[in-house]
């Protein structure tokens, strides 16, 4: 799976990213994992708005979940990240491609990046 017109995003379990300049915009990441082989992890966008509807979806790799305003989430893979014993922290990461609609105000100060990356 590619994501030549996207951004490649790696978000740990019940983490937020806000990718918008007013920061009133959540991508949300839910329990990477690997499910029969495949990976797994719930995707969503939520809002900082009270009764502005999001979207959400329990994805396996190469599922999608859009929300019209924000654009589109795609599960490319799961990173599994282990802990050292001792250690507290850690999880595994969501990696999935996101594609911002053409009028979403994109934080690109706090989001950069390269085609390299």
């Amino acid at each position: 799976m590619q994501c030549a017109d996207g951004i490649i995003i790696s978000q740990a379990h019940a983490t937020i990213l806000r990718p918008d300049r007013e920061g009133k915009v959540s991508l949300i990441a839910s329990g990477p994992r690997f499910e029969d082989g495949v990976a797994a992890a719930g995707l969503g966008v939520g809002f900082d708005v009270p009764g502005k509807p999001g979207a959400y979806g329990s994805l396996r790799a190469g599922e999608s979940v859009s929300h019209p305003e924000v654009g589109t989430l795609t599960l490319l893979d799961v990173k599994v990240v282990e802990t050292p014993p001792g250690q507290v922290g850690g999880g595994n990461l969501a990696v999935y491609c996101f594609r911002p609609t053409p009028t979403f105000d994109l934080d690109t100060d706090r989001l950069t990046w390269t085609k390299d990356q």
